[in-house]
């Protein structure tokens, strides 16, 4: 049902396994939430990493879904178990007899009610059944974590953007990205990088190069941010 733009071959069984689990979970969901996160990018977009976890929005303010995962539970013979159940916030562990390894790998589900009011502003569609937010949805997202969060998998996921879906991104988040990008230091940012790699496993390509990822990513930025200077002039002559 989904073909995945990595290279399957060097995934381990566990992480095999786990997008299995994923891809037979998704369509489970209905109409009622929008997929987003590195699972949206990988699954629909491309991404070239390994994602692990399956992240929503809520469209409705009750999201009434703690049956229907337990029914899907049942169905395959999973357990699972509520971390949290808040109007905000749904989050819960299946286990399906993953082993990583680190040892038991469960499966977070965490589906969002905080933006129940900007999903009208925050295009969706509906892909083979699943609402997923469009690129540039998600490219603000991304653009977002990356700016407050500073998690490795959010700059490499907003690199992997940036590098095929320019147009995804407005003149002003570049400018953003480039004045966030500034107050890196590409050594650490590319050791960060290799350190994920070695911890999770999550880039999946025999050639990934921490360092010459930034360094791309980087002169991608640089690109966009000529381009927004060179329109500037151009208007304003």
């Amino acid at each position: 049902m989904y073909k995945l733009n990595i290279d399957e071959t060097q995934l381990k069984p566990w992480q095999k396994e786990r997008l299995d689990v994923i891809g037979k979970i998704l369509p489970k969901f209905g109409d009622n939430y929008i997929l987003k996160g590195g699972t949206a990018l990988l699954f629909f977009y491309g991404l070239d990493r390994y994602s692990e976890d399956i992240d929503l929005d809520s469209k409705r303010k009750y999201m009434n879904i703690e049956n229907k995962l337990k029914k899907i539970c049942s169905e395959n013979g999973w357990t699972s178990h509520i971390k949290k159940n808040t109007p905000t916030t749904f989050r819960m562990m299946i286990d399906y007899g993953g082993i990583s390894e680190k040892g038991l790998y469960p499966l977070k589900i965490e589906i969002s009610g905080r933006n129940i009011d900007l999903i009208e502003k925050s295009p969706y569609k509906k892909i083979d059944g699943i609402n997923v937010y469009d690129i540039s949805t998600l490219a603000r997202m991304k653009k977002n974590s990356f700016g407050n969060r500073d998690a490795i998998r959010d700059l490499y996921d907003l690199g992997y953007i940036i590098k095929t879906s320019p147009k995804a991104l407005t003149d002003e988040q570049y400018i953003d990205i480039k004045e966030t990008f500034n107050y890196k230091d590409l050594i650490e940012v590319a050791v960060n990088l290799e350190h994920e790699q070695e911890m999770n496993h999550t880039f999946i390509s025999k050639t990934f190069n921490p360092l010459s990822y930034v360094q791309e990513m980087e002169k991608n930025i640089e690109k966009q941010i000529k381009r927004i200077i060179k329109k500037e002039n151009d208007l304003s002559r």
